[in-house]
């Protein structure tokens, strides 16, 4: 992964958290981090969700997903691991695919 990847990560987080002017505060970002048991790129990236969102500060849920152990008919077991979705979207803009077909 290139160099830019955790400022990248730190400006999608920030972006998508912006909300307009409001005095009732806002429910906390929610984050789904689909990730696989022996998915190799998993540590990196937990790292850098984890450092940006220190740097971020409150206002954030992360539920970690096994995509292993969700149900086949369950669109998320499309998205390559690890993804990060942001209320249910791709954090980068991956179209939400179909499920994964079994080879």
């Amino acid at each position: 992964m290139s160099a830019s990847f955790p400022p990248l990560l730190l400006s999608a987080l920030a972006l998508a958290a912006c909300t307009a002017a409001d005095p009732t505060p806002a429910p906390p970002l929610r984050i789904q981090f689909l990730t696989r048991q022996g998915c190799a790129n998993t540590p990196v990236m937990e790292e850098r969700l984890r450092a940006a969102l220190a740097r971020l500060g409150p206002g954030f849920e992360v539920e970690y997903v096994d995509v292993g152990e969700l149900p086949a008919d369950d669109p998320r077991t499309g998205f390559g691991t690890p993804t990060l979705l942001v209320h249910g979207r791709d954090l980068f803009g991956a179209v939400p695919p179909g499920p994964a077909t079994p080879t």
